[in-house]
């Protein structure tokens, strides 16, 4: 999925799930003017647009952090499958937050070669281009930390 304001370059979910990571105000922000968008009076887009766009490549830039990639990788197997992540992991903030510290003691042990192989099997059977841009973004920050 795209996340794509106007008169701007589309948003990877990869990059959207960073932004709203390093910066939940921002995100709040994009979804607050996405929310305006019939309301003119409400709205300028062009100001947004300014902050926005000198904002994300100074965040877009910074190294991936063990945390910030523990929350990519179970952001990632959400929106991948949410049945199957409803499933295992379960619906709770708590039991969210125990699944994002299962995968930062991984990332910390270096013990990430069984989520770059599922990353790849998933590659595999994904069609939509900006899921797979995800699923390699990861493959690449895993291969960092490992």
């Amino acid at each position: 999925m795209q996340h794509k304001l106007e008169n701007d370059n589309a948003l990877s979910s990869f990059d959207y799930a960073r932004l709203s990571y390093l910066c939940p105000k921002m995100v709040e922000l994009i979804s607050v003017i996405t929310d305006y968008k019939n309301k003119p009076y409400y709205y300028n887009e062009r100001q947004f647009s300014r902050i926005y766009n000198a904002i994300k490549p100074i965040v877009l830039d910074m190294p991936i952090s063990s945390v910030e990639l523990a929350y990519l990788i179970d952001t990632f197997g959400y929106i991948y499958d949410p049945y199957h992540y409803m499933d295992t992991v379960g619906s709770t903030a708590e039991e969210k937050r125990m699944s994002r510290m299962c995968i930062l003691t991984d990332i910390y042990l270096k013990n990430v070669t069984h989520y770059i192989k599922e990353c790849k099997n998933i590659l595999e059977e994904l069609s939509d281009d900006d899921m797979i841009t995800y699923a390699k973004s990861l493959i690449r920050e895993l291969a960092v930390h490992s």
